[in-house]
């Protein structure tokens, strides 16, 4: 039953395949094992198919999406003055979709990695927090942040942190007004944190609850895919990361990742 109990934990913090032995114990015990082993293979079955039809489709569709793009663009020159409206929404509409299938595409690869790092598939990599932040700030032309004197190397690929924070800051540029990076470390915790705030009229409760939701959009009327926050929240955990979402005063996105084990 221990080793039972282990393994529903190993399922529930995403390890693949998870198995325990069905050898041992009497025969209701084994019969259980057996059907525990049966119920993994099937969930870890399930989300790969799920993740393989996300991705695949999103992959599929990127040819006809680029022909239909040509498409439009060649007609661009012929268009009678009475119609340049309709081709101009259907101009958005086709940015919109591609924007939306990358948005799959990169919520498909978050999701993957998410697993394979909870089943031990990769080796921890590290970005220096500071240096990332300072980056991203400046291609967003906010101010830069300041950073502390000891390097805060956290267990995440630079790639990864840096498309997390291109997230949160282009929502804060795009819905609020004023934006301030800050970053720090909790060294006895073992976590370094980077947030973005800005001033802008922030989320209600409801709305903190669902902002990380696939898809989901706020009242602000901006146009967007409603999965920057769902992929951003999906690469922190792959890395035992959280991000926390706050409206007080504003809004801000904190993100919190593990520290560069200590030598």
């Amino acid at each position: 039953m221990a080793e039972l109990a282990t393994g529903v934990r190993a399922v529930a913090a995403g390890e693949r395949r998870a198995h325990v032995p069905g050898s041992s114990g009497p025969p209701e015990v084994r019969e259980l094992s057996e059907s525990f082993n049966r119920m993994s293979d099937a969930v870890t079955e399930a989300a790969d198919q799920q993740r393989r039809l996300i991705a695949d489709a999103s992959h599929q569709l990127r040819n006809p999406m680029a022909a239909l793009r040509l498409r439009m663009d060649t007609l661009s020159g012929q268009v009678k003055p009475e119609g340049v409206r309709a081709y101009a929404a259907g101009v958005a509409e086709i940015e919109r979709l591609e924007s939306l299938l990358d948005g799959l595409l990169a919520l498909a690869s978050a999701e993957s990695a998410a697993t394979e790092v909870a089943a031990g598939g990769r080796e921890p990599e590290l970005a220096d927090l500071g240096a990332v932040a300072v980056d991203r700030a400046g291609f967003w032309q906010v101010p830069l942040p300041a950073t502390p004197a000891l390097a805060v190397l956290v267990r995440c690929p630079e790639s990864d942190l840096a498309q997390v924070l291109d997230v949160l800051l282009d929502n804060a540029v795009k819905y609020g007004g004023a934006v301030r990076v800050s970053l720090g470390a909790d060294r006895a915790a073992g976590v370094g944190w980077v947030e973005v705030h800005d001033d802008g009229p922030g989320l209600t409760g409801e709305e903190l609850a669902l902002a990380t939701s696939r898809f989901w959009r706020g009242r602000s009327g901006q146009p967007g895919t409603g999965l920057g926050l769902a992929i951003a929240d999906q690469l922190v955990k792959a890395r035992q990361g959280v991000l926390a979402l706050s409206s007080v005063d504003g809004f801000t996105a904190r993100v919190t990742l593990p520290l560069e084990p200590a030598l």
